[in-house]
């Protein structure tokens, strides 16, 4: 089985600067596995602080996940499963 692991403009960037020790996107086989990732603001790189359970704190989880599955050429079309 091949195994590509991309690399992300900001999202690998920010990772390996926080020595975060994680893929955050991996292809193999068809499929297009998204890691979980610490909240993140695309536009500074910097955490989101704040509530845990606020809209600001999951949505910026949900884009980053966008952001890797349109990277590795995929998209929601033909998405099998999701799990937050």
């Amino acid at each position: 089985m091949e195994r590509i692991v991309p690399h992300v403009p900001v999202i690998s960037d920010v990772l390996r600067e926080m020595r975060v020790p994680l893929s955050p996107v991996v292809k193999a086989n068809g499929f297009v596995f998204v890691s979980g990732l610490p909240p993140l603001d695309l536009a500074t790189g910097k955490l989101v602080r704040g509530d845990r359970s606020g809209p600001r704190f999951w949505d910026q989880g949900l884009e980053w996940s966008r952001v890797l599955i349109r990277h590795c050429d995929g998209g929601s079309d033909g998405e099998d499963k999701t799990e937050v």
